[in-house]
């Protein structure tokens, strides 16, 4: 990227891409293009398994971060069982729904 001046207002600078600059873009672009091979590798019936997962994943990222920020309240949680808590502690499970 470079800096020039606009021809009618001093005040004001333009940025523009250089031809490196423009090489890079087309070289990411490329890049993020092409799926890396491991994930080729996969048959149809293991990407619908991915995909599903993913989305499960990308659920709970979102209600987690609904409950950090306050969207959500204790009233969307449940108490962690005993077994799977330390001695004593309040911890509070997310309920998740699918």
């Amino acid at each position: 990227m470079a800096r020039k001046d606009h021809p009618s207002d001093r005040r004001v600078k333009l940025v523009v891409a250089t031809e490196e600059g423009l090489a890079a873009a087309q070289l990411a672009e490329r890049i993020l293009d092409e799926p890396p091979a491991s994930l080729l590798a996969l048959s149809v019936p293991e990407l619908v398994a991915l995909e599903s997962i993913l989305a499960k994943v990308a659920a709970g990222v979102s209600e987690a971060t609904a409950l950090d920020d306050g969207r959500l309240d204790d009233a969307n949680s449940v108490e962690t069982p005993p077994e799977f808590s330390p001695k004593g502690s309040k911890t509070k499970a997310l309920t998740v729904f699918t």
